[in-house]
């Protein structure tokens, strides 16, 4: 239940004071009992900012900070190396495809014993064609163009 009062008092302010501590009584100081007690270690700095888990992104204790801990637990510590080891695992994979190599003669991918040509049959044929003058170029449709007749039957370009 709320009620109002409404005090008319004239006087000093300690006359007042009086008036009031009389009328409502001594103030009371509260204590808390039993509270715990902060360790200094465990204070963060204003310069210090929070540090926050790698794998779940909880704020890591002060203690966990001094120690240099990156997780907020063992689990969060494993799960997270896991996590990172396979991210690393699909990064080497996507790299080694990407680093392969070809056959000179065929273009055809090398498995990780061949280095230069897929099989004997491809490497002689290169080193043939080499030894031989023949030119070495990739492949290019003929087109036979008739003097005045613009492009003939059966070339690749369109009539």
């Amino acid at each position: 239940m709320a009620a109002k009062i409404r005090l008319e008092i004239e006087g000093t302010s300690e006359e007042i004071l009086e008036a009031f501590k009389q009328f409502v009584g001594e103030p009371v100081e509260y204590k808390l009992v039993g509270a715990p007690r902060i360790p200094e270690d465990e204070i963060l700095k204003f310069d210090q900012k929070p540090a926050y888990c790698e794998y779940c992104t909880k704020v890591l204790t002060v203690k966990q900070i001094n120690q240099g801990n990156r997780f907020c637990s063992r689990r969060c510590s494993t799960l997270g190396t896991v996590k990172k080891r396979n991210a690393t695992r699909k990064t080497n994979k996507l790299t080694a495809s990407l680093n392969q190599s070809f056959c000179k003669e065929c273009l055809r991918p090398l498995t990780k014993d061949q280095k230069q040509f897929c099989s004997r049959k491809c490497s002689n044929r290169f080193h043939n064609k080499a030894r031989h003058g023949v030119k070495v170029s990739k492949w290019q449709p003929s087109v036979s163009v008739v003097a005045g007749q613009g492009v003939t039957k059966g070339s690749a370009l369109p009539a």
